[in-house]
């Protein structure tokens, strides 16, 4: 299996610069959003569709969030 390691995310987000925002929006599921809180940490990480169950929760709350 070919993961990306933790380290190598957080010296990508230097590189490019993201780690002068202090907050970020995760569209996806839990594992998604312990990732980008690990990359992150210490800034606020939110994730609108945490709790949904698959692929079409997330699509119906998209669109809700949308209207």
């Amino acid at each position: 299996m070919n993961c990306v390691q933790i380290d190598s995310l957080i010296e990508e987000a230097k590189e490019r610069g993201l780690n002068n925002y202090n907050n970020f929006t995760v569209l996806g599921g839990k594992n998604y959003e312990n990732v980008v809180k690990n990359v992150f940490n210490g800034k606020m990480v939110e994730n609108p569709l945490k709790g949904c169950k698959g692929i079409g929760m997330m699509l119906k709350k998209l669109n809700e969030l949308n209207e």
